[in-house]
């Protein structure tokens, strides 16, 4: 497995998914919070879910095995479910699983 890629496609998707939250908390803020780090740690765990639950049905038809979707659906409702800053987490270690599982057949990770 080649490490390095893995690594920076999970660095990649990290960051997008806070630039993007980031984003969104500054257009779409909350009523209740007075604090947009709060905010932008629910956008996350939202984003974490989708993420990870888009990642899922991909892994699943690119590797053939349905099974993933239900796993990937469980992982990002547990994403959902804990604490935003534990949310991400669950979404860094299926990210580093996923990418790994894709990177073991040639030809599924672009470069």
């Amino acid at each position: 497995m080649n490490w390095p890629k893995i690594t920076g496609y999970v660095g990649v998707t990290s960051s997008v998914i806070s630039i993007v939250s980031q984003v969104a908390s500054t257009i779409v803020p909350e009523q209740g919070y007075h604090n947009q780090i709060y905010d932008m740690l629910r956008w996350s765990s939202f984003l974490w879910a989708y993420a990870i639950f888009t990642m899922a049905v991909y892994l699943s038809k690119t590797l053939e095995r349905p099974i993933h979707v239900v796993f990937g659906l469980a992982t990002a409702l547990l994403c959902l479910s804990l604490r935003a800053e534990w949310g991400y987490g669950v979404g860094i270690a299926y990210s580093f699983w996923a990418y790994a599982k894709l990177d073991q057949k040639p030809g599924n990770l672009p470069f």
